[in-house]
């Protein structure tokens, strides 16, 4: 399985994506796969556990620390508020993605990869080498 290998400082949400608002649960990074959990917040995803993949999901394009400037390393802190895109696309700024390819909710928390995880969860395919269009399957996830 291959995960996506992402640098955060170029993740950007493309003009009509859908981006929310939400506190981050835990410590995360710019780019990183999550879910909505119960208490509103979000988490990584991670395709060893059921309940984090499924539901609501998005990929976090920006965190709001930092004073309010985005982080050089992308790194985000439990608390801090996140933009996740819910829905549309995503720029990588790097040609990372496979045309051919889907991609899902990976065994490794926050990423995304091109094989399923344990637990089955489309989240997008590529327009091109650097675009995705995050697009999570709504049917329920399987293992």
């Amino acid at each position: 399985m291959a995960d996506l290998t992402i640098t955060p400082a170029k993740v950007a949400p493309l003009a009509g994506s859908i981006v929310v608002a939400k506190e981050a649960g835990e410590d995360m990074t710019v780019g990183n796969l999550v879910y909505v959990s119960s208490d509103g917040t979000v988490k990584l995803c991670d395709a060893d556990t059921l309940a984090t993949v499924t539901g609501q999901m998005g990929i976090v394009v920006a965190g709001n620390g930092n004073g309010g400037l985005p982080s050089s390393t992308g790194a985000i802190v439990d608390g801090e508020t996140v933009s996740v895109v819910v829905f549309g696309r995503v720029s990588f700024g790097e040609a990372i993605l496979d045309e051919t390819k889907q991609y899902y909710a990976s065994n490794t928390a926050g990423a995304i990869g091109d094989v399923t995880g344990t637990i089955t969860r489309r989240v997008g395919a590529p327009e091109s080498d650097t675009i995705f269009f995050f697009n999570p399957n709504t049917v329920a996830p399987t293992s």
